[in-house]
């Protein structure tokens, strides 16, 4: 609403109002309206910022982002860990790649997925908070599985289990505290 309305020495001093001399954000914006630097202000406090008018707003944004990333993370961080204990062959290269996502700077693939989708936003973070949130599954779901006894293995397939069957109701369930403690790491 303010576009081609203020120049950028008024844009400067509302800045210069707000972050280096403590006052609210009305109290900068008013100084628009007035047209001069009034000497009533009232300090910014820690908890009066962090307790602002828009901490619930912020709050749900940050638990939709947290949550989404993460089922997106559980959705395709499982499978990987399942393919990576199952086909030897891709174990490495699997494992690789998401630890090779993790060692990025975060600054670094915000740049690239700013660059890259051409927005801030939503969109970049929730990329970002899923790539992140794929290693600890991923090593995780492959760590439990390859856990699994080699006894209860033969035992499942003494039963006549098919490898989906032994897969579904003997490996992943005997896997399932080290696959949630990958699902908690992320989400922390």
């Amino acid at each position: 609403k303010l576009e081609q309305r203020i120049d950028e020495r008024t844009m400067i001093r509302l800045n210069a109002a707000a972050e280096l001399q403590g006052r609210s954000f009305a109290e900068a914006a008013a100084l628009l309206d007035s047209g001069a630097q009034s000497r009533t202000q009232t300090e910014r406090r820690f908890l009066g910022v962090l307790f602002g008018p828009d901490f619930w707003r912020l709050t749900w944004e940050h638990l939709v982002l947290v949550f989404v990333s993460l089922a997106g993370s559980i959705a395709v961080g499982v499978p990987l860990g399942v393919a990576a204990a199952k086909w030897p062959g891709a174990t490495q290269f699997i494992l690789g790649i998401v630890g090779v996502i993790q060692t990025i700077p975060s600054l670094a693939l915000f740049a690239f997925l700013i660059a890259l989708l051409g927005a801030i936003g939503v969109v970049p973070a929730l990329i970002a908070l899923f790539l992140y949130a794929l290693l600890p599954i991923v090593r995780n779901t492959h760590a439990g599985l390859e856990a699994v006894s080699r006894g209860m293995r033969q035992a499942a397939l003494a039963l006549g289990l098919s490898t989906q069957d032994r897969l579904l109701q003997i490996e992943i369930p005997l896997a399932l505290p080290s696959i949630l403690a990958g699902i908690k790491t992320s989400a922390v």
